[in-house]
């Protein structure tokens, strides 16, 4: 990681007014391992499992995963979009920050998995949540999450008052049926709103963003848009995943916390709980490792929501909030690697 290559801030002022999540009823539905081994096996997948010597606890084992939830067909015949997710998550977190939507000032939305060719979800969602003020889509990656709380973060200490940010994904849509990809992908919506400090206090000490396009044709759907008949029949509307980054990978998760440490000044015992993205355990461990946090501060919903993008960062903050573990003055590390190859890190004063 080259520091000169990287977006850094400094003292982002702001507090986090209130969070939200969708994981709604209305729009999915749970799913263990075991309906997946069903899905994929057939309903005799234990014989399959003792033919193959397969463990039927293996994925939970090495990577975590044991549930997530996915959107499930309307009457219609269509499903739940991102949109629907992260405007339902939106609509939470207003009433929890009993604000109305004529009190949000800006929006931004960001997935992976947008409903649409051109029109922004930002705008798609704020529709729904009847809001009317300037919005756009981000898209970049799993590190989403900390480039629009760095981005929100900027908005505010430009003056805006209230910034919604709205996090959705359908990423079920898009797992190649089959594979041991389905295990890793969950849905979800999350929402976060930023809002001005009047003590000056909270918010990021430290926090930078970086990419490097070098490895984007590593992970993905690689179809191209318009779609063609060779891409579709190739399988290239689904995730895909390739092994050469994984090194690269590897390093910026050993490396975000250290770049962090140096850079605030602040050290591990500072340090109340550390949240990232949630790709698999060995991802979260390898963090916590090299930014010298117990596992006790360290954030794990892999088991329960698997990998939801962008939304499992914001998902795991609200959930964390919402336990009542969180107290105030707290200090928190964020940290993301994700699709691009991009990646962000912050130390975040709440």
């Amino acid at each position: 990681m080259k520091n000169g290559n990287l977006f850094s801030v400094n003292d982002l002022n702001f507090i986090i007014k209130s969070t939200g999540n969708s994981f709604n009823s209305e729009f999915g539905e749970w799913i263990s391992n075991e309906k997946i081994h069903e899905l994929r096996f057939g309903e005799n997948w234990k014989e399959e499992f003792i033919k193959k010597s397969f463990s039927s606890d293996y994925i939970q084992n090495n990577l975590g995963f044991k549930n997530r939830y996915w959107v499930k067909k309307k009457k219609d015949g269509t499903f739940p979009s991102s949109v629907d997710l992260m405007a339902d998550a939106g609509k939470k977190a207003l009433e929890n920050a009993n604000l109305q939507p004529s009190e949000i000032d800006f929006v931004i939305s960001v997935t992976t998995t947008s409903p649409r060719y051109t029109s922004s979800t930002s705008t798609l969602a704020c529709n729904l949540l009847g809001i009317k003020c300037p919005s756009f889509e981000m898209k970049s990656g799993c590190a989403s999450s900390i480039f629009s709380i760095i981005m929100g973060g900027n908005l505010i200490n430009s003056g805006v008052k209230n910034v919604l940010l709205l996090f959705g994904e359908t990423l079920s849509r898009i797992l190649l049926p089959n594979s041991n990809m389905q295990y890793a992908g969950g849905d979800g919506g999350a929402a976060i709103i930023l809002s001005q400090d009047t003590t000056k206090t909270k918010g990021i000490k430290y926090g930078f963003i970086g990419s490097d396009g070098t490895y984007s044709d590593l992970m993905g759907v690689k179809g191209p848009l318009p779609p063609t008949i060779s891409a579709i029949e190739q399988n290239e509307y689904y995730m895909s995943y390739s092994g050469e980054a994984d090194t690269f990978i590897q390093q910026l998760w050993d490396e975000i916390p250290m770049l962090l440490y140096k850079n605030s000044h602040i050290k591990s015992e500072e340090i109340d709980f550390l949240i990232t993205h949630q790709p698999n355990i060995n991802a979260i461990s390898r963090c916590a490792t090299a930014a010298n946090i117990d596992s006790s501060k360290t954030i794990d919903i892999v088991k329960d929501y698997a990998n939801c993008g962008p939304v499992s960062l914001i998902n795991a903050f609200h959930l964390l909030q919402t336990s009542e573990k969180l107290k105030e003055d707290s200090r928190l590390m964020l940290v993301s690697v994700g699709g691009g190859i991009s990646w962000g890190g912050c130390i975040l004063d709440i």
